[in-house]
């Protein structure tokens, strides 16, 4: 099946912003859900929220990832799937802060040709571009639903844990 131009950037804008709202409903899962493991009373997280996540340096997508990823680490080494999950959402972090520095792509014939698009990439002082296929909307979908799915399976973790504390 051929792609024309107009199809193929649909194709693009439609993968940035499914991208980009995932993200960022991610990030507010983060804003609740590291709280919520620091925390052993609710009426303490909007302290944590506005002392640390109103803090840029500390409040960054990256950070926070960092944060869940020590909390598996150290709290339930038993979760096998930590690894996974933390390369997962540095994934989609990487590709959502290339997306949000592209105002406007402009697909070449060639890029079109071949089914791929490019986003520019900071590399030593250098921009280079990074060809993604036009399927990558679909590989992201799939990560979503993984990522939706052990998002449960760890605030359940988090909520058994704070209930044999108590």
């Amino acid at each position: 099946m051929t792609c024309d131009k107009s199809h193929a950037t649909k194709i693009v804008n439609d993968t940035k912003i499914m991208l980009l709202d995932y993200v960022t409903k991610v990030d507010v899962s983060l804003d609740f859900i590291i709280p919520y493991y620091f925390l052993r009373r609710q009426t303490d997280i909007p302290l944590f929220q506005d002392s640390i996540f109103d803090n840029e340096r500390w409040a960054t997508f990256g950070n926070k990832i960092s944060f869940l990823g020590k909390i598996l680490k150290h709290r339930f080494p038993q979760y096998n799937k930590r690894k996974k999950i933390i390369y997962m959402l540095d994934e989609m972090r990487e590709l959502r802060n290339k997306f949000s520095h592209t105002i406007f792509l402009e697909l070449t014939p060639d890029e079109i040709r071949k089914k791929v698009f490019s986003l520019p990439k900071l590399e030593d002082g250098e921009i280079k571009k990074i060809e993604y296929s036009m399927e990558l909307g679909k590989k992201i979908q799939k990560n979503m639903y993984y990522v939706d799915k052990e998002f449960e399976t760890i605030r359940k973790m988090i909520s058994d844990d704070k209930m044999q504390d108590s």
